[in-house]
């Protein structure tokens, strides 16, 4: 796995803040604990290298020993808060892409790590929330929505509620049709069933993931140990009908926590994994239409890869041009100045695909001279002179 800057992700440096606006203290790591070498021919196969986990963890009884934070929600005003706890075994991620969890364990990028009880509360050292930079407007993080809002119906068609809504962390928080309203537990990490809560003893590292959302961190870390991936609908998408229950008999089965494509992609784009990048790229295509292309082209996704940018323009002016030259400038319109700007580059591509016309099929040229069909002997074009008869070709 190669990664930006020395192995180290693009996000991980100059995110030190705690609450927004407040520069924060980086707790120290405490004393490493002790992490046997991982041999350089250990098996990368899921199933494999689950075994070989399971039997160390036979002697040492902790087959879960490192736990990660990651933030689930964000506030109108644009902090993030609510951390879910999300259990690990740092064996298999450490054999598995050992550039990147190597340090990331050890308190390396200059994050929040410590060595602590794994079946504590969040720690005190740990902001319970942060500003947003580094989260895209269409993350994998649910937003609570403002207590007021001008009535009316956005260019996707669809509208928003008043009241805040509060997703079982089960359940992909992109999927509206699985919300339901709750109370968060005190200790503000959010909901979690908790006939599902892992029984997890013993000490081991606890680490804090600031640039990624709870969703998000929860599919990757899954994919890591299994090598399986399952993705959500794009918020831009319309609702699937069935897709409740769907979700219920998921989360039943041995499938992975769906995330999204999107915040997965910034991911693997971020920590170098080309092969989750493509998976994840894939999805998307997958799920443009022509009822939600004009919202993907002008996303804040969108301007900052160019590969998505590429993807979508060939889309939109091969599958859905019609509907873009209709809606487009009606969608220009309702976006700020700022947006526009963040989107000359979309703008550039899409206007000089839908410029370019069908292109005129080749002039075939002649095997043989149609006088004396003495082949191609004496002219290399269309209109040239045989160098057998002396006639025009």
């Amino acid at each position: 796995m190669s990664t930006a800057q020395g192995n180290i992700p693009n996000k991980a440096k100059g995110k030190g803040k705690g609450k927004k606006g407040q520069a924060a203290s980086i707790p120290s790591s405490g004393p490493v604990l002790d992490q046997p070498p991982i041999p350089a021919d250990v098996a990368k196969n899921p199933e494999e290298l689950m075994k070989l986990a399971f039997k160390r963890a036979m002697i040492s009884g902790n087959f879960l020993d490192t736990k990660f934070y990651a933030y689930s929600r964000r506030k109108p005003s644009g902090v993030v808060y609510a951390p879910i706890a999300i259990h690990a075994n740092s064996y298999i991620l450490r054999a598995k892409e050992p550039q990147y969890f190597e340090p990331l364990l050890r308190g390396g990028y200059d994050g929040y790590c410590i060595t602590g009880p794994l079946d504590g509360p969040f720690p005190d050292e740990f902001p319970a929330e942060i500003g947003a930079d580094g989260y895209e407007s269409d993350s994998d993080l649910e937003d609570d929505e403002e207590k007021a809002q001008s009535a009316g119906t956005s260019l996707t068609g669809s509208s928003s509620s008043s009241e805040p809504v509060i997703l079982d962390p089960d359940f992909s928080l992109g999927d509206s049709d699985v919300e339901r309203k709750h109370e968060t537990d005190e200790t503000n990490e959010g909901h979690v069933d908790r006939e599902e809560d892992p029984v997890v003893g013993g000490t081991g590292r606890v680490r804090l993931i600031r640039t990624f959302a709870f969703p998000t961190w929860r599919a990757f870390i899954f994919y890591i140990t299994t090598g399986e991936i399952s993705f959500s609908r794009l918020k831009s998408q319309s609702r699937i009908p069935g897709s409740s229950e769907t979700s219920k008999k998921a989360k039943k089965s041995g499938a992975s926590h769906p995330a999204s494509p999107k915040s997965m992609y910034t991911l693997s784009d971020e920590l170098g994994l080309d092969k989750l990048k493509e998976l994840a790229k894939k999805d998307i295509e997958s799920k443009l239409s022509a009822d939600n292309i004009l919202a993907e082209l002008f996303s804040s996704f969108t301007a900052k890869y160019d590969a998505i940018q590429e993807l979508e323009v060939d889309y939109a002016c091969n599958n859905a041009k019609e509907v873009v030259a209709k809606g487009l400038y009606e969608w220009m319109d309702s976006i700020s100045p700022e947006d526009l700007k963040r989107n000359a580059g979309v703008l550039a591509r899409l206007f000089q695909k839908m410029a370019v016309g069908p292109s005129n099929p080749a002039t075939s040229r002649p095997t043989s001279c149609p006088s004396c069909r003495a082949g191609t002997k004496g002219y290399s074009s269309f209109y040239s002179i045989c160098g057998n008869c002396n006639n025009n070709v």
